[in-house]
């Protein structure tokens, strides 16, 4: 099982174990933080009928620069992990408008008629929406230090470091426009 650190790859290797399919081996440890499988893990496995078998390996995940996690620290990431259930939260988004998410992604509404957002983030990310000419006031003055708004990164000098990581790594990849068809 090969993909993208922290896709998922142990929750699916277990779920297999528990449906039958993989007869030998037990569960291995999945985590919502990153890095857990440390090496490649061989189960065998049997299908029923046919004389299917053969070996299902549970690999670490494959290091993607563009993925936030990578820019965080233990405890950012720590904070971004949810620990209880998440509730969806909406919030609408005029032209000029931004929704901040933390120190670490904006979403800006750049044109068009008022949009819908959904932010479903850990109860330890702040969540704010401004006006797209209070958003540089906003990461200078309001995060970090001992009454943050805006969290997490929690020390100031990160907030720089994780949005220009996040800003060089996903300009080409993560463009999004989202066209009106008659939304």
């Amino acid at each position: 099982v090969v993909g993208a650190t922290n896709v998922g790859k142990s929750t699916i290797v277990n779920a297999l174990i528990e449906s039958g399919f993989i007869t030998k081996g037990r569960k291995v440890t999945a985590s919502s933080l990153p890095g857990t499988t440390l090496g490649l893990v061989n189960f065998k496995f049997k299908g029923e009928g046919k004389k299917l078998s053969g070996s299902l390996y549970d690999t670490p995940g494959v290091f993607d620069r563009r993925q936030l996690q990578h820019s965080l620290t233990h405890s950012e990431v720590k904070a971004v992990v949810p620990s209880r259930r998440l509730k969806p939260i909406t919030y609408k988004l005029k032209k000029g408008q931004v929704l901040i998410l933390g120190g670490l992604v904006m979403i800006e509404q750049v044109e068009g008629r008022p949009f819908l957002y959904t932010a479903v983030v850990s109860n330890q990310v702040t969540v704010h929406v401004t006006k797209r000419d209070r958003v540089g006031h906003l990461l200078a003055n309001k995060t970090g230090g001992d009454s943050p708004m805006l969290y997490p990164p929690f020390d100031q000098n990160r907030v720089r470091e994780v949005l220009l990581a996040s800003i060089t790594e996903w300009l080409e990849a993560m463009e999004c426009n989202i066209a009106e068809h008659g939304v």
